[in-house]
């Protein structure tokens, strides 16, 4: 937090048996005009809780998509405020996402060391 500023993620639920992937581009859609928001093929996924954790009941697996955006000034219509950061920077100031490695993942993604399956 900064300056009482509480930096997250955009996030959805996903509908029941909603693809992880179909809720994440209806997030884009709700967050920027049709089409200015690309999905990455990187999906990062993050565990549910063990059986018996009560802390986050009524939780599963969640997913980090990458996205991109298909032109540069395309986000100047987004319906939702958005804050560009150097990739470094995001894990450091997005905190409770449960990912203790959000940083390698970030830093494998545009490094270009993550590879698809």
């Amino acid at each position: 937090m900064e300056a009482g500023r509480l930096w997250a993620l955009p996030s959805a639920r996903r509908g029941k048996g909603e693809p992880y992937r179909l809720a994440a581009r209806r997030l884009a859609r709700m967050m920027a005009p049709a089409g200015t928001i690309r999905l990455g093929a990187v999906t990062g996924r993050i565990p549910g809780p063990a059986l018996g954790n009560s802390l986050r009941r009524g939780h599963s697996e969640r997913r980090i998509f990458t996205g991109h955006v298909t032109s540069p000034g395309a986000l100047s219509g987004a319906d939702v405020p958005l804050v560009w950061l150097p990739y470094a920077q995001v894990a450091v100031r997005v905190g409770g996402l449960g990912v203790a490695d959000l940083g390698l993942f970030l830093q494998g993604y545009v490094g270009g060391w993550i590879t698809l399956e």
